[in-house]
């Protein structure tokens, strides 16, 4: 009931105009839910205003600026000010190492994806995306074991809706990758929940 959902997000913000978890929350909801843009970027300025040192509102502005602004160097010193702030983040980790990846820099994001995993994330759909990034961007390292953890994942129920892999399949085209059908196919598992045949 987004709606509902909304309106107690402006009550707890009325309520506490000042509290950065409520304002990056609220900013998120705009961002994933409403598709508000414009307001999410406002309440994510205002949450990071209010607490500059709040890593998850920090991780999550980055990823907005990554996916949604596409302006990866801000993205940049987003993602690294949240790891700053929390080290330990898998999911901020795994989200720096991506955008790494599709900027160029792919050592540094490989890198990343390790560190990612030996933080030994519980969440399904952040292990599916980490697994993506393995098969669709270091096939050669990699190869049918990353799919074939892909497919135990989204088998399980693993899902990431709403992430975006469109650039790691671009440039996996771009290097010769021997299945972009298998990536494609895995890409619409994870983030539309459809199966895998």
């Amino acid at each position: 009931d987004y709606d509902r959902a909304e309106e107690y997000y402006k009550r707890a913000l009325e309520l506490d105009p000042n509290h950065a978890n409520n304002t990056g929350n609220y900013a998120l909801f705009l961002h994933n839910i409403r598709k508000d843009y414009d307001r999410a970027e406002e309440y994510y300025k205002r949450a990071l205003e209010l607490d500059p040192n709040h890593a998850n509102n920090t991780g999550n502005y980055a990823l907005f600026l990554h996916n949604i602004r596409k302006d990866y160097d801000r993205a940049e010193e987003y993602y690294k000010r949240a790891l700053e702030l929390d080290p330990n983040d898998a999911d901020y980790t795994g989200n720096y190492a991506q955008l790494l990846i599709i900027t160029g820099k792919k050592e540094e994001g490989k890198g990343l994806i390790e560190k990612a995993f030996a933080l030994k994330p519980e969440n399904p759909g952040l292990l599916a995306e980490l697994w993506f990034y393995r098969y669709a961007n270091f096939y050669q390292e990699y190869g049918e074991r990353a799919y074939e953890e892909l497919v135990k994942l989204v088998q399980a129920g693993a899902r990431s809706e709403g992430w975006n892999f469109k650039e790691n399949i671009n440039l996996a085209r771009k290097e010769n990758h021997p299945f972009i059908d298998k990536l494609k196919e895995i890409d619409r598992a994870i983030t539309e929940d459809t199966l895998i045949r």
